[in-house]
């Protein structure tokens, strides 16, 4: 773990924040999951291609099954 928090820091990646009484990484990190896939089956629903969004084929197909046959 010390290395990969090395590597971060030294690619300049890495930003230290002040911790919050209440909020915890994981509801953040989720929150962020969550988020990502509300983004990815709205743009996919507009008729955004998965390649715009950057999004993987089975990125596209998990969010948005659907729209299967329509993704490139």
């Amino acid at each position: 773990m010390a290395t990969l928090l090395y590597q971060v820091k030294k690619l300049g990646k890495f930003k230290e924040t002040q911790r919050t009484d209440g909020i915890s990484t994981s509801d953040i990190i989720m929150r962020i999951v969550k988020d990502y896939n509300e983004y990815v089956m709205r743009n996919l629903a507009r008729g955004y291609t998965r390649k715009d969004l950057g999004v993987s084929y089975v990125k596209a197909c998990d969010t948005n099954p659907k729209l299967y046959p329509n993704i490139q």
